[in-house]
């Protein structure tokens, strides 16, 4: 079991819950992982929705939701040389992506 979440499921906030059933689901047993699933369904959280939708904003603009399997295709909007895309998910990391003149460079920044 992950070493970094020894509180009660009940105390845990949204995201914490929602990291073990993703990002840290390898950490954890099945009955804990069940728990935490009634756990976010008690509180109304529906985990299919949040995994489904990411954020996306080109250079200064506002960010606006995209479907996740289609964000990708938001790459075609980066037009000029310094043009940076940057897509959030529910845990607001954020991969930041400029265009170079002929390659992409990715930057990654976790929110802890």
């Amino acid at each position: 079991m992950d070493e970094h979440i020894l509180k009660p499921i009940d105390v845990m906030d949204d995201n914490e819950l929602i990291a073990v059933l993703t990002i840290k689901k390898d950490d954890f047993h099945e009955e804990y992982k069940e728990k935490v699933h009634v756990e976010l369904n008690r509180r109304g959280v529906k985990l299919d929705d949040i995994l489904k939708v990411a954020e996306y904003k080109i250079n200064f603009n506002d960010f606006e939701k995209v479907d996740v399997s289609s964000a990708h295709e938001k790459l075609s909007l980066l037009i000029e040389p310094l043009d940076v895309i940057y897509f959030k998910n529910y845990t607001d990391d954020f991969l930041a992506i400029q265009k170079n003149s002929s390659s992409f460079v990715l930057h990654h920044y976790n929110s802890k």
